[in-house]
Formats: structure tokens, sequence, C-alpha cells
């Protein structure tokens, strides 16, 4: 047996190695040849990486498809995570850009809601490995809608509030509804910086009423109806002298 080091053999990829014995019997040399013997030489890590969600748009309410590549001259393995959970294999073998899909169908049901991280994992025939990473958001429940104050009011000009999200974008449009209205009939008003103001309809009569509100965010998660009560006093007290 030996060992011999390789000298500097240039770029990465295709090589070859040939090795000779030779036997002295005397003055007689007979070489013996293994023949080339080809291998490669890979000093570059695997390059995998997110094509899509994009970066800028990681909130999901529903099963989506995540897409990625990888970039290897000789790759063993790409594969999958989810929050550090079992890998799953997206590619075996293969050389240069090799792109794949995964459906998270089934796996999103059982995901919390918030933040979640995918990774990926490629390893080459080598060994060399390599990660990328990808946060999204699951968010499947609608704004939390605010009263200000929260409690019945007392007021002859409007009533205020306010919604947030955690997760996802606002939408800039949002429903509602006093007790006098027909049923089914809703009026709509728009959120301005996560707040809203509905004024007092001129021809709403004095006393209690009730206001309802409904919103939604960005991906249409809507919120239950709201409710507060409230009484319009619009009479300036009458004072008498007995």
């Amino acid at each position: 047996a030996f060992t011999f080091t390789l000298p500097a053999l240039g770029a990465d990829g295709a090589k070859q190695v040939e090795v000779r014995a030779y036997d002295t019997d005397g003055y007689m040399v007979t070489p013996i040849s293994s023949g080339a013997i080809p291998f490669s030489i890979d000093t570059t890590d695997p390059a995998p990486s997110f094509t899509s969600p994009a970066v800028d748009d990681t909130a999901h309410n529903s099963s989506f498809i995540l897409s990625c590549s990888v970039v290897e001259a000789g790759l063993d393995t790409l594969k999958i995570s989810i929050d550090g959970g079992a890998k799953t294999t997206l590619i075996t073998g293969g050389s240069g850009t090799q792109s794949q899909t995964y459906d998270l169908v089934g796996a999103f049901t059982s995901l919390s809601q918030g933040r979640h991280t995918a990774t990926l994992e490629a390893v080459d025939k080598v060994g060399r490995s390599a990660s990328a990473q990808r946060v999204f958001y699951k968010d499947t429940t609608g704004p939390t809608i605010n009263f200000s104050p929260a409690t019945a009011v007392l007021t002859p000009e409007s009533i205020k509030g306010s919604v947030s999200d955690t997760y996802s974008a606002l939408a800039t449009i949002f429903t509602y509804r006093f007790d006098t209205d027909p049923a089914g009939d809703w009026r709509t008003g728009s959120i301005l910086s996560s707040t809203w103001d509905v004024p007092i309809p001129s021809d709403l009569t004095e006393g209690a009423h009730t206001i309802t509100v409904q919103c939604a965010d960005s991906l249409g998660n809507s919120t239950p109806s709201a409710a507060v009560g409230f009484r319009l006093d619009r009479n300036i007290p009458t004072i008498t002298f007995t």
C-alpha cells in the first residue's frame, strides 16, 4: 500500500490519474500500469437557494408551494425541512443548476399561526454541504378590532377605533352597520394608518344604539364582527328656575 499527495491540478472538474509499478529482477524491469483512473476535484460548496416565495411576500393563509434550486457540479442530495423537523429529499444526484418544488399541502394545516422557517440542505459527493433558509408566516386569522373607548360611549360626533394584525397587512376598507340599519345592510369606510372613524348619521335618533364593525386583512382573513354600545345625546341640558 502507498499514499501519494496530489500536486495542484488547476480548476475543479474531471481529472485522471495513472499508477505504474516496477518489479526489478536483475537487469529486467517490467512496468505494471493501473490504466487511467478518473476522478473529480471539488473544492466548491453547493449553492442552494429559494426562488419563491419572495422575501417580502411571506404571509400565507393556505397551503403554498416552495420553489428552490441548487448549483453543484457533483450533487449528492438536496433536502428540505420545516422548523428543523424531518428532512425530505428533493433531488438526488445530478450536476449544474437543478430546480425543484415542495408543496406544503398537509404540513401547512398542522403548522401553528406565525413564523416558520424552511431550510434547504445540499450535500455534494465529497461531503461538502451548504444550507439556505426562507422565513414565512402562517396567518389564517383576521385582524383585531378595537373601539375607543372600549365601553359604551356618549357622543354626538363619531365612533372611533383601531384595527391591528400581527402577520399581514390590513385591508383598506372596513364595513359597519348601526342597529337601525336594515338587516344585512352594511356601510363601508376607509382604514387610515390602522384607525377608523365612523360619523354619526344625522338621522340617527337620540338614545341607546349599537354599532357593529367588520374588517379583513390583505390575505382575505376576516374578523367576526365586533360591536359596542353608545348613547346619542344631541340636546343641551335645560335649566329652569322654580
